[in-house]
């Protein structure tokens, strides 16, 4: 394995090791296919079924964020598209979604910053929180 592919394990493993390394393996195989280009299509299952919970388990707060507003605001501004708006972020994110992590993962191994792991389980269920009232206020709004 090179040093780069062992730094780039550590960054995105588990620190606890309950992670499988099944996972890691996911994400340094894409790593090697992607070229370094970050441009690419790779289908991520976790990604489409809970967008707001997989950004917040890979430690990406500030697109969570932007994802959770996103969803409020076509919510709010486009309530006739119904479904659709909540389908469109979900199919983005799970063909973007692995693309997200790996710009994300190795711009913090550029810029020298120690690995955060990816046993963000109290932050998943902060968000869980914070999603659910803000479902209930867009449903106050609406109603």
């Amino acid at each position: 394995m090179k040093p780069e592919e062992s730094l780039f394990l550590e960054h995105i493993s588990s620190r606890t090791q309950s992670q499988s390394l099944r996972a890691s393996e996911y994400y340094l195989y894409a790593l090697k296919k992607s070229d370094g280009s970050f441009k690419f299509i790779s289908w991520n299952w976790a990604a489409f079924f809970g967008p707001l919970y997989w950004m917040v388990y890979r430690r990406l707060y500030m697109p969570a964020l932007f994802f959770l507003f996103g969803k409020m605001m076509l919510g709010l501004f486009f309530p006739r598209l119904g479904l659709i708006s909540f389908i469109i972020p979900h199919v983005f994110l799970g063909m973007f979604g692995t693309t997200l992590y790996l710009d994300f993962i190795t711009k913090r191994i550029r810029q020298e910053q120690p690995p955060l792991g990816t046993d963000g389980f109290f932050a998943v269920l902060i968000f869980m929180i914070v999603e659910i009232a803000t479902v209930t206020l867009v449903l106050r709004v609406l109603a």
